[in-house]
């Protein structure tokens, strides 16, 4: 409280919104603290399998543009084995939101849940949205089970979730889960086994507006000039969370699976330009039938043996 009225940079003092006597301090700028840390090493080496890009990493830990090389690497894994793809005709734009919205979301989940073989996955930006898919999906008569995830989900309950989805793949041809992006079972979980056929991104999960927010907006705008301020603090974050989610379907070399967004935005020079460069979806007017098609196995697998072959 003595410090209160201090004007510390990249700190944002707040009273904590629908509570009484509580307030808060957020840190804004991490390189307040990082970057003395950097500044007093010979040498530092940074890696991660998703965060992108690594200017902006590299901006916000305070790591000067003299001191740092970057580098950004293309998956290892086969690209034959990953079907991409964006449908155009469905968004979570908060102003087309609407009952006709919400129905088409459910319809291209059960589209894809239906044709796909084993189990699939659709995160969504929120549990609102999960919710309205999740109660239309209950009218439609899909083959699998749904699986939902709560927020109240324990370690225990998370791992169930996984076990319920090994089990389904081997006695009924697999289960739906439904989860949110940014929720440990987008994040922080690995699907090994190729546990997961078909991977659904639900919209693009941009923050909601808020006073720490529109603080960080601002901050990262006069720190780093106005577009890069916007996509420091609000594009590149949601694209992570995309891109997180998107990466539960391929874990291995030897996994194969389909990424479908159902999200137009994406195809938006202001997104698309976010992505990293090995991750460019393919529109696509009829995503459950390229992953139908993607997934089936090869003809010459299924067919009847000859007479000579029996």
């Amino acid at each position: 409280l003595v410090r209160w009225r201090d004007q510390d940079e990249g700190i944002l003092r707040l009273v904590v919104p629908g509570t009484e006597g509580k307030f808060a301090f957020r840190l804004l700028d991490p390189s307040v603290l990082s970057r003395a840390i950097f500044d007093g090493v010979h040498a530092s080496i940074l890696m991660s399998g998703t965060l992108f890009p690594a200017e902006m990493y590299a901006d916000l830990l305070g790591i000067s543009a003299g001191r740092r090389v970057l580098r950004t690497y293309a998956s290892p894994f086969p690209r034959e084995n990953r079907l991409l793809l964006v449908s155009p005709n469905v968004t979570t734009l908060f102003v087309k939101r609407g009952r006709e919205m919400h129905d088409a979301i459910a319809r291209e989940i059960g589209g894809i849940s239906s044709v796909v073989p084993g189990n699939v996955a659709a995160f969504f930006p929120s549990y609102e949205l999960l919710e309205e898919a999740h109660r239309r999906l209950r009218g439609i008569r899909l083959p699998k089970k749904i699986l939902v995830e709560r927020p109240e989900w324990s370690k225990t309950q998370k791992d169930g979730a996984l076990e319920a989805l090994r089990l389904a793949r081997a006695e009924s041809g697999g289960a739906l889960l439904l989860g949110v992006q940014g929720g440990s079972l987008s994040e922080g979980v690995d699907y090994q086994d190729n546990l997961l056929a078909a991977v659904i991104v639900v919209g693009l999960p941009l923050s909601p507006p808020s006073v720490e927010g529109e603080a960080l907006r601002d901050y990262y705008a006069r720190k780093f000039g106005f577009a890069k301020g916007y996509d420091y603090a609000v594009v590149y974050p949601a694209v992570n969370r995309l891109m997180q989610a998107a990466g539960r379907a391929i874990r291995s070399e030897r996994d194969r699976a389909a990424i479908v967004l159902l999200e137009g935005r994406i195809l938006e020079p202001r997104y698309a330009r976010c992505l990293p460069p090995d991750f460019a979806p393919s529109r696509s007017e009829m995503p459950a039938s390229e992953a139908s098609r993607f997934l089936s196995p090869p003809a010459s697998l299924t067919a009847e043996p000859s007479p000579r072959m029996r």
